[in-house]
């Protein structure tokens, strides 16, 4: 064999061997939905018939919404009457934000160049969607299966935009000048339709959020403006210890995630940081940092043993989280007692106007919460608001009126808590009625 051959056979092989770098990505940016906005809101100014507002809204913006514009209402409850009072009520916003929303080509470098960076991060085999949608102030991004959605109306925002219109809340919003953070949240948001689906419970969805805060950081080499991020490392200690408590509580996500500054810390959007945290010591920790990513992105929420598993891996917490959420289950009240004494296999007199719950301990006395069973409003029976408590709070009494010959199920919920917060352990109350 030849010295060439061996020379070209040796090069075959360290290609044939080297890891291939992920090929360029070419993210589409759907903007159409910022254009159809401005022309319902043009044509619902230049009438003062306020009749015909609900109308040009859905035929010059809601009927021409893109797929993603769609995905942002349906995931945000947005209604056209919110969009109506918000055009009518803050001019002076929306005329100072048009400008920017009418140059996201001036972005579009930065937004495809965060998408690249998470791209070597992270090989992306089925690009998603990138969509500019116009919102009412509910949210400024999120990701939905393949789509990754912008809230425009937020994301958009910058120093010179005009805010006394709104709401404190969203005032604070705007404070961190949005639109200089356009490429953390794009990937931040991006992350979201990489991950699997976003779980129901607090824990999880602190840990999905801050994963894709932690990610997007990594990969844009950009820190997150949020004041969580400035508050959380100055308290650590206070805000594990906290978050220690909190979360198996399911009300606890009002104090933590999505919420305004009315809780223990005086800021936001505390669970972000939290979770961001936990998924920086677990890369940092972690000896394979490609493998790491990986486990973090394809983290199985319905999964609690990978769940569990993660946790445990940060060694963030006082205890592993089997034995947390043992401590939990162990402190939590219970229904005791039913009365009249109810169950499936004993009917019950139609005639019976009231039902007591009783509770293994004193609970708070203001926390309730009453709903359906799995058999849904069928069987859910008719009670009155009159509700009362017994002077120690260990027995709730709710007006019933009942049928005969019926099924009949409710489930009483978690709300209900005691001094401490500890949440009642779900009971569902099920029986029929004697014919």
């Amino acid at each position: 064999m030849s010295l060439r051959t061996i020379l070209g056979f040796s090069l075959l092989l360290l290609f044939a061997c080297s890891p291939s770098k992920p090929s360029s990505l070419n993210p589409i940016i759907i903007k159409e939905d910022i254009a159809h906005f401005w022309n319902a809101y043009d044509a619902i100014h230049s009438t003062n018939d306020t009749t015909l507002h609900i109308e040009l809204l859905q035929t010059l913006f809601l009927d021409k919404a893109s797929d993603g514009q769609k995905r942002m209402i349906a995931a945000r409850n947005y209604t056209a009457d919110e969009y109506v009072e918000a055009i009518t009520n803050y001019p002076n916003f929306w005329n100072s934000l048009r400008d920017n929303t009418n140059q996201i080509e001036t972005h579009s470098q930065e937004i495809i160049s965060g998408i690249e960076k998470l791209h070597q991060l992270y090989p992306i085999e089925d690009p998603a969607k990138i969509y500019f949608t116009m919102g009412v102030f509910r949210s400024p991004g999120t990701g939905v299966d393949s789509f990754a959605l912008i809230g425009s109306e937020y994301a958009l925002g910058d120093s010179n935009t005009i805010i006394h219109e709104l709401n404190e809340h969203q005032q604070n919003y705007f404070k961190m000048n949005p639109i200089e953070h356009l490429q953390i949240l794009m990937v931040h948001e991006y992350l979201h339709t990489l991950q699997k689906p976003i779980p129901n419970d607090f824990l999880g969805q602190t840990i999905y959020e801050g994963i894709a805060e932690f990610l997007a950081q990594k990969a844009t080499g950009k820190p997150t403006p949020h004041q969580a991020f400035t508050y959380g490392p100055e308290h650590e200690e206070k805000v594990f210890d906290l978050f220690e408590r909190d979360m198996f509580r399911s009300y606890a996500r009002f104090s933590w995630l999505w919420n305004n500054t009315n809780n223990e810390f005086g800021t936001n959007d505390m669970a972000y940081y939290v979770g961001h945290h936990l998924a920086m010591r677990y890369y940092e920790q972690a000896l394979d940092k490609d493998k790491a990513i990986k486990d973090l992105i394809e983290l199985d929420y319905e999964d609690s043993s990978a769940v569990y598993g993660f946790l445990d891996q940060t060694e963030r917490f006082t205890k592993s989280m089997a034995l947390l959420q043992s401590d939990f289950e162990s402190s939590r009240p219970y229904v005791s007692k039913i009365e009249p004494s109810i169950s499936k296999n004993q009917k019950v007199d139609p005639e019976t106007k009231t039902i007591t719950i009783q509770f293994s301990e004193p609970l708070n006395g203001r926390n309730t919460s009453i709903d359906y069973g799995p058999l849904g409003v069928e069987a859910f029976p008719k009670m009155s608001f009159d509700r009362k408590w017994s002077e120690d709070f260990k027995a709730w009494t709710i007006p019933i009126t009942l049928e005969p010959n019926k099924h009949y199920q409710f489930m009483v919920g978690e709300n209900f808590r005691n001094e401490n917060g500890d949440p009642l352990r779900p009971y569902l109350v099920e029986f029929y009625t004697k014919k």
